[in-house]
């Protein structure tokens, strides 16, 4: 996940570069977003499984930032 984020900030400042710029970004921004959706849903899945699971309340927390 946070290999993606400096791919996102190197288009800071570019967006109006053009429609193909944008689309890149949002596109990036979109799988990004699913991915975190996706580490939510896992962590979050294991967590509510078993409350008494410290383990899994640590990678929920940990998820959730």
């Amino acid at each position: 996940m946070a290999g993606r984020l400096p791919e996102l900030a190197a288009y800071a400042g570019r967006l109006s570069e053009g429609p193909a710029t944008l689309v890149a970004f949002l596109d990036r921004y979109q799988a990004t977003g699913i991915l975190m959706g996706k580490i939510m849903l896992y962590a979050n899945n294991g967590s509510s499984v078993d409350t008494t699971d410290q383990g899994a309340a640590a990678r929920a927390g940990q998820a959730r930032g």
